[in-house]
């Protein structure tokens, strides 16, 4: 019982005494039998997509009644992905498909209107967007992403790192726009970086970042053991399960729980470590 108590001072699910009420279908779309959802934000809007009954992928948003809307495909496009979505709901974030079948980066309002954010770039992808309603993810040039974000407004700013063959990653991004990711110099290893108003600075020793919060705190990787960067770039090993040699932090949230994974003799376990 004290272990559950832990988990719920910490705002994670635990085990409830009671059993659940049991899922709510949000259905599909006519002619489809499947759906899925991407993410949810606080407010209890939910994106996902379907198939459009032909076997093309179709982006959806729910609103916390259930009703859903339509993300719209780009002019002449085709298939469209949603990834993301802001606390107030009033931007999703995700990646649509032209006619020649080329990714493109994308912003949906609340009523499902597309803004196509990479014309002009021979392929995007959209890795995160923070609930400022700034996106990040990559343009193609010459054959090679390059790091970007798009601001609220829809202009595209470089995130800084050298030129090909160097490449990054971005994975996350706050929301004061601190982007974390992951990048590697020439044919060097992959290194976590992280992006303050574009300028990059390479965690040392970490391999890769995944998440970060408000506060500008990192969380990936240093070689195989999960790892923390304070916004001074403090360094802190998360540690492994006993036995374990191990781990991965994926995630962190408000208070500074940080979420990922972490092995044991036989086997990989879902973990959390506690804020500190």
């Amino acid at each position: 019982m004290g272990t559950l108590l832990a988990v719920a001072s910490l705002g994670l699910p635990a085990v409830a005494d009671a059993a659940p009420a049991g899922p709510v279908d949000l259905g599909t779309l006519p002619g489809d039998q499947f759906s899925d959802v991407a993410a949810i934000n606080a407010a209890g809007v939910i994106i996902g997509g379907g198939s459009d009954g032909h076997g093309g992928q179709v982006s959806l948003r729910w609103d916390r009644n259930g009703r859903s809307v339509t993300l719209a495909p780009l002019p002449g496009g085709g298939q469209t992905d949603a990834t993301g979505i802001t606390a107030d709901g009033s931007l999703i974030s995700g990646i649509a498909y032209d006619a020649a079948a080329h990714p493109h980066a994308v912003r949906w309002n609340a009523a499902g209107v597309v803004t196509d954010l990479s014309p002009g770039y021979a392929e995007a992808t959209v890795s995160a967007i923070s609930d400022a309603g700034v996106i990040t993810g990559t343009v193609t040039e010459t054959g090679q992403a390059r790091p970007v974000a798009w601001g609220r407004d829809g202009r595209l700013v470089r995130l800084g790192w050298p030129a090909p063959p160097s490449y990054a990653q971005p994975r996350a991004i706050n929301s004061a726009g601190v982007v974390v990711g992951t990048g590697a110099l020439e044919f060097a290893q992959d290194r976590a970086v992280r992006w303050v108003h574009g300028t990059a600075t390479v965690l040392e020793g970490g391999r890769r970042s995944e998440a970060v919060d408000a506060a500008g705190t990192a969380v990936g990787n240093v070689e195989s053991v999960a790892a923390r960067w304070g916004a001074d770039g403090t360094e802190t090993s998360l540690g492994t399960l006993p036995g374990g040699d191990a781990g991965r932090a994926t995630g962190i949230a408000r208070d500074g729980t940080i979420v990922g994974k972490s092995d044991t003799a036989d086997a990989w376990h879902a973990v959390y470590w506690p804020a500190s």
